[in-house]
């Protein structure tokens, strides 16, 4: 670690989040549904994508000081310095650890990340995944650390998570993960997201959507037919035909069956 808490993998450079990266992180992952429907947030107007580049940004070691006094470790703009994927400096995504100091003496920790869609495949999560585990584990005695990921839509992230050492824990309802209202907020999002859906990729959204939507079912968000009904009013008028009924209520019923996050763990 270098004293300005930077931490480096073999093709990318992780320094501590700032205001500084606030454009890009805005641009790269809260104005991209493509990048927000792998997260669990509502960035559906521009205002909204803002705000949460601002709470991952405050994350840094003037906003959010205690892992980094204790550790010199916490959250982090990814930087490429291989200069691979476009001009050596330029940012990839976030990624970093929501420390907990409230459970006793061990120290635990949630890791959290996200890359623009063009960066996505390259083995980037898991370089910077599994680097900033091991920098927690060598730092940290007896600590734990926890992630989670939409099992049933996003198993890239389950591969980026096992290649990084974390182990199944089961499941969880989104509401058990992030709470009732920020739950509902991803409702809205994915009905929003289908709304603004493009020809081409309308039968892809409204099935990743109806899945969502049948996750939060098991919180008592919304029924199975108050999902139907409220997708097929979302899918646009020019695509209707060619996002059939019987397909959303096939994809509703499929998320509704089982609890949306899975949960994984990496201790020492």
């Amino acid at each position: 670690m270098s004293n300005d808490l930077t931490l480096a993998t073999d093709r990318f450079e992780l320094t501590p989040i700032s205001g500084s990266a606030s454009s890009e992180i805005n641009r790269l992952i809260f104005s991209d549904p493509e990048v927000v429907k792998g997260l669990a947030h509502n960035t559906s107007t521009p205002h909204r994508a803002t705000e949460e580049t601002k709470r991952w940004c405050d994350r840094g070691p003037h906003s959010s000081p205690l892992g980094w006094s204790k550790f010199g470790l916490g959250f982090y703009t990814v930087r490429d310095q291989s200069g691979v994927f476009g001009q050596a400096g330029a940012v990839l995504g976030a990624a970093g650890l929501k420390l907990d100091f409230d459970d006793g003496p061990r120290v635990s920790g949630e890791l959290i990340y996200a890359f623009g869609t063009a960066f996505h495949g390259a083995g980037i999560a898991t370089e910077v995944a599994s680097a900033i585990c091991d920098e927690f584990f060598a730092r940290v005695e007896g600590g734990q650390l926890t992630a989670h990921y939409w099992h049933v839509l996003n198993a890239a992230s389950a591969n980026v998570l096992r290649k990084a050492k974390f182990r199944e824990d089961g499941y969880r309802s989104p509401a058990q993960v992030v709470g009732r209202d920020r739950a509902t907020e991803i409702r809205n999002f994915e009905l929003w997201r289908l709304q603004q859906a493009k020809p081409e990729h309308s039968t892809r959204i409204a099935t990743e959507a109806a899945i969502k939507l049948g996750h939060l079912t098991r919180d008592g968000i919304s029924t199975v037919d108050e999902c139907v009904a409220d997708l097929l009013k979302s899918v646009p008028p020019s695509e209707a035909c060619s996002v059939p009924s019987e397909l959303v209520a096939e994809s509703v019923a499929r998320g509704a069956a089982v609890d949306g996050f899975a949960r994984v763990l990496r201790d020492n």
